[in-house]
């Protein structure tokens, strides 16, 4: 699948939006699609976890994220149910007071036939979702405080 990136201005501090991103194992809480994050080794600056998602299909799938506070998150595939590669992240960086922009790039290829086409239209059409989503928990640990 040709690489996906989108960028959205997010209204909080990069150090904001970082500690949600950052935060893999909440995911279940707020995105609709992922059903489960399961950490399976962490290390200074990474983590190995599984994820289960409900896209097209249910799928599993490993991956090894690593963490550069506060700017980036970035995952690379180590194992997964018909994928061949899933590399991507999110960059952080500041655009004026209390603003982020946030740019989210994917890459993921599947070991059966399904059209590209199809994969990057699924994949696209659920990022203004996902950005919202991440704006509003982002908004709601700002609330707390």
């Amino acid at each position: 699948m040709p690489r996906i990136e989108r960028s959205m201005l997010l209204r909080a501090s990069p150090e904001q939006c970082y500690n949600v991103i950052a935060d893999i194992e909440s995911y279940p809480r707020f995105l609709p699609t992922i059903k489960a994050v399961n950490i399976l080794r962490k290390g200074k600056g990474w983590c190995e976890a599984t994820f289960t998602v409900d896209l097209l299909k249910r799928l599993e799938y490993t991956v090894r994220v690593s963490f550069s506070s506060p700017s980036e998150v970035r995952w690379t595939l180590v194992k997964g149910d018909m994928m061949t590669q899933n590399d991507g992240g999110w960059m952080l960086s500041p655009e004026g007071k209390g603003k982020t922009k946030a740019t989210y790039s994917m890459d993921v290829a599947f070991s059966t036939w399904i059209p590209q086409t199809m994969v990057a239209s699924v994949v696209a059409s659920g990022l203004p979702d996902m950005f919202e989503r991440f704006q509003k928990r982002i908004e709601k640990g700002l609330k707390k405080r």
